[in-house]
C-alpha cells in the first residue's frame, strides 16, 4: 500500500547517506515531503524505520550537537518558556551527539503544499557509513547526486522528493 498521508500530522522519518558516507536523520514533521521510494510501500517503510529506530537508541553518544538553523521565532517561544539554546532540540540532538546530521519539515506557511528541511543539528563527530552494522547498509538511503550533509543547509520540497532512492550498500561491498 502507498504512502498518502505524509502530510497529515504525522511524523515521517528515514536514514540516508551522502556521498562522503557521513548519515543523516530526516523528519518530515507531518509537512514535508518524503522520497519518492518510501512513499511506494508503507510495510517496507515501516520495516526500514523501526529496524532504524531501535538502531540508533543503542549507537553510544560521539560527541556535542552544534545547532545549525534555528527556525524563525524559536528563540522567543524559548526564552517565554525559560529554555536556553543548549536545551533545545530534544530527539533530535540526541541523534546528533550519536553522529547523525539532523534534518527537519518546516512548514512554509505563503504555501500549504510547500516545505523545507532545515539542518537543525550538526554533529561533532559525525557518523560514518563504515561504522553501521551490515545488516542497517541495506536500510539507507542514498542521494541520487553528490551532495554533502556538511555543506548542506536546506533540502527543497523538490529535492527530498527527487534526491533519494533505495541503495543496498551491503550489496555494494
Amino acid at each position: 500500500m502507498e504512502i498518502t498521508d505524509y502530510q497529515n500530522l504525522v511524523g515521517y522519518w528515514w536514514f540516508a547517506a551522502d556521498t562522503n558516507g557521513h548519515l543523516a536523520a530526516f523528519n518530515n514533521a507531518g509537512v514535508g515531503e518524503i522520497p519518492a521510494f518510501l512513499r511506494q510501500d508503507k510495510d517496507r517503510y515501516e520495516e526500514i524505520i523501526n529496524a532504524w529506530l531501535d538502531y540508533e537508541k543503542h549507537l553510544p553518544r560521539r560527541g556535542r550537537a552544534h545547532v545549525s538553523i534555528i527556525r524563525p521565532g524559536t528563540l522567543k517561544t524559548m526564552e517565554r518558556r525559560g529554555h536556553t539554546l543548549e536545551e533545545y532540540g530534544g530527539d533530535a540532538r540526541e541523534d546528533a551527539e550519536r553522529g547523525f546530521f539532523v534534518y527537519d519539515a518546516e512548514l512554509n506557511h505563503t504555501s500549504p503544499h510547500y516545505s523545507k528541511f532545515l539542518r537543525l543539528f550538526i554533529p561533532e563527530n559525525p557518523l560514518h557509513l563504515n561504522e553501521v552494522d551490515e545488516r542497517m547498509k541495506s536500510k539507507l538511503l542514498a542521494l541520487k547526486s553528490p551532495i554533502l550533509f556538511a555543506k548542506k543547509d536546506i533540502f527543497s520540497s523538490e529535492e527530498i522528493v527527487s534526491l533519494f532512492s533505495a541503495l543496498a550498500y551491503a550489496q555494494r561491498s
